[in-house]
Formats: C-alpha cells, sequence, structure tokens
C-alpha cells in the first residue's frame, strides 16, 4: 500500500482508515451508529 499514490488521494483514504480504526478502537465502535 502506497501512501502517495495520486497526489496523496491514496494518502487521504489511508489516513482515514486510520482514523476511523483509532476511533473505533478508542470508542470502542460506540460511533458506529
Amino acid at each position: 500500500m502506497r501512501l502517495f499514490r495520486v497526489g496523496g488521494i491514496d494518502l487521504f483514504l489511508h489516513w482515514s482508515w486510520f482514523l476511523a480504526a483509532a476511533f473505533e478502537i478508542s470508542g470502542g465502535t460506540k460511533s458506529y451508529s
């Protein structure tokens, strides 16, 4: 998985995933509707 594949598009997506995972672990899937 590359971080800079299309001018940072992949990076943004990866960051989003990382944030979601971190939030899930921190909140315990509380903000998962």
